[in-house]
């Protein structure tokens, strides 16, 4: 019972880790496209290349991305981290959808 007990809370602090990563990158992505828009709102001054502004929009994309992979990693959560989850998803997408604007 013990050891099994001790599988089960490593378990839960991978799931945890794995979720808390997720969140992480997601925040990151998050300051990197608030500092795109800002940005843009000071009328992209001072000028920068175009590689160096695509750069700007590209990073938090790839930080969504990982979030995204990583929340697809989490297997069996209880129904609790299963509703968190969710939550981050669907936050995720809008952020993407708003960065996909910006980018087109």
């Amino acid at each position: 019972q013990h050891i099994k007990l001790e599988i089960e809370n490593d378990r839960q602090t991978k799931i945890m880790n794995l979720y808390n990563s997720a969140v992480a990158d997601y925040n990151e992505g998050i300051n990197d496209f608030n500092e795109f828009i800002n940005y843009k709102n000071r009328q992209f001054t001072p000028q920068k290349a175009d590689p160096e502004i695509l750069n700007m929009l590209d990073t938090p994309d790839n930080k969504f991305r990982a979030a995204k992979i990583k929340l697809s990693q989490i297997k069996n959560p209880d129904r609790n981290l299963a509703n968190m989850i969710l939550q981050l998803t669907r936050t995720i997408d809008d952020a993407t959808a708003h960065l996909t604007e910006q980018q087109d």
